[in-house]
């Protein structure tokens, strides 16, 4: 039998022995009124004697707790501690990972995992549709069944909010970095695709979300699990017209750089590439353009939130779009049509809206001073009044970016698309990826990536390591704009 030494980790009282806890997740977790949070720690099984003796000792006159174990035991021993101890044991039914920022969710098959609660002499009664502890305020119930294809979509439960795609579900791994995605009370993200499999239609995606509840649809955090900016464009800014909600859309998965957290896109190959100079964004309602609510600053480095325009040396002004930077002369107009440019895939773009060489070589310097991932794949664009875009690199030379119209004002699912197909995806490589080969997810070292912690195991597991070298695939990304809203 396993060792039953005791310690605390804030209000958390785990038995056992194993140091390879993150105590900083442990301790983070929260403690409820009238129960205390135990942990079984270590690879060895405790004896529900041994677990009673320790409570005894550390708790006084407890009345209920809420038991976790790092081996995936927890239910198995419940019932015979609760008969022993005389005490109710609330006990999850399942696999139970450990999620940012402290929290407790029970996966499963069917993506609804639970808990049970055990009590003295009786049998155990399951709390459906509550797989997260604490539960978030956001919590609502999916359209449709988990597991099953609602509007011939697949859908199952995260920590974070829910998965939604295009297939049928297979088995999902459990350290899979969707499941790592950071809980956040305020917003409730709704991760779409997976990486080597093909979208969901925009339609019928939108359809699927306008199910959900209006309080739910006015927290919605898009986020793409793949290269499919363009499909989350097009329906964040149906949601934002037709159903009057303000949605925010990522531009990636989160990861956490110098204590900061950022948006890093995910290829078709499952590696991950630059980040896009806009962060976040906000569809609103009446707003014809994306509002950029954070974004990567060529002054600091690092992510900024609040107004992207910036001033530079008195005459210029630098705002990020949702394409990238746009430079302009202080005093000349600004028009939403830069504003409007589809994300670049693969990369960011650098409109310069003034002519002549001084703006242009101003641009490579503000660029100069990026970080090398965004800095490694930008395109230059210079354009003014009357004259049609172009570029100052082999690659965007000839090209324009297409612009996007106003989406339809009706009450039903439009037939029209509301975004264009965004440009071809740019030859030039990766320069220095920002990130390690691991999945991008939880809070970690500095540059390093882990996925979440299963309480199973207790540890850093990771999921199939995404190459850094990987690109995305060519123009075929977009094929998936054939079937609009």
């Amino acid at each position: 039998m396993g060792d039953a030494r005791a310690r605390w980790y804030g209000t958390t009282l785990v038995i056992g022995a194993d140091d390879r806890l993150p105590g900083d997740l442990v301790a983070a977790l929260p403690r409820e009124r009238g129960r205390h949070m135990v942990l079984l720690a270590g690879d060895e099984p405790i004896a529900p004697e041994l677990v009673d003796e320790v409570i005894r000792s550390e708790l006084q006159d407890p009345t209920s707790i809420r038991l976790a174990s790092t081996g995936g035991r927890a239910g198995a021993v419940a019932q015979r501690l609760a008969d022993r101890a005389g005490i109710e044991v609330v006990a999850p039914a399942g696999p139970t990972m450990l999620v940012a920022p402290g929290a407790l969710f029970v996966a499963s098959r069917s993506g609804l995992g639970a808990w049970r609660i055990h009590r003295p002499g009786g049998r155990a009664t399951k709390v459906l549709d509550m797989p997260r502890h604490p539960t978030p305020p956001w919590r609502t119930p999916l359209p449709g069944r988990p597991g099953r294809r609602p509007g011939r979509l697949s859908a199952r439960i995260l920590p974070a909010g829910y998965w939604v795609t295009s297939a049928r579900w297979a088995s999902v791994a459990r350290d899979d970095p969707a499941f790592a995605i950071e809980i956040d009370n305020d917003r409730v993200v709704v991760l779409v695709g997976q990486p080597d499999r093909r979208p969901p239609s925009a339609r019928r995606l939108y359809r699927w979300l306008s199910h959900l509840p209006e309080s739910t649809l006015g927290q919605l955090t898009l986020m793409p699990y793949g290269p499919w900016d363009a499909l989350l464009d097009e329906v964040a800014i149906h949601l934002s017209t037709e159903l009057h909600v303000t949605v925010r859309r990522t531009a990636g998965l989160p990861v956490r750089v110098r204590d900061t957290t950022c948006y890093v896109p995910v290829n078709r190959a499952g590696g991950i590439g630059a980040r896009s100079a806009a962060q976040t964004m906000s569809y609103v309602t009446n707003d014809p353009a994306p509002r950029v609510e954070s974004w990567i600053s060529p002054v600091t480095q690092r992510v900024e939130t609040g107004s992207p325009v910036v001033e530079v040396d008195g005459r210029w002004i630098l705002e990020v779009v949702r394409s990238g930077y746009w430079l302009r002369e202080a005093g000349a107009s600004a028009p939403d049509e830069v504003r409007l440019r589809p994300t670049v895939v693969g990369g960011n773009e650098f409109v310069v809206s003034a002519s002549g060489a001084e703006s242009l070589d101003l641009a490579h310097r503000l660029a100069a001073r990026l970080p090398a991932d965004v800095r490694g794949n930008l395109r230059f664009t210079q354009i003014t009044q009357t004259a049609s875009p172009r570029s100052s690199s082999p690659q965007g030379a000839g090209r324009q970016t297409p612009m996007v119209p106003p989406a339809p004002r009706t009450r039903t699912a439009p037939t029209t698309p509301a975004v264009a197909a965004a440009a071809p995806r740019p030859s030039l490589p990766v320069v220095e990826p920002l990130l390690a080969p691991h999945p991008p997810l939880v809070p970690t070292e500095q540059q390093a990536l882990s996925a979440p912690t299963p309480v199973g195991r207790m540890e850093h597991v990771s999921a199939p390591p995404p190459t850094a070298e990987a690109t995305a695939s060519p123009a075929t990304d977009h094929d998936r704009t054939k079937d609009h809203l």
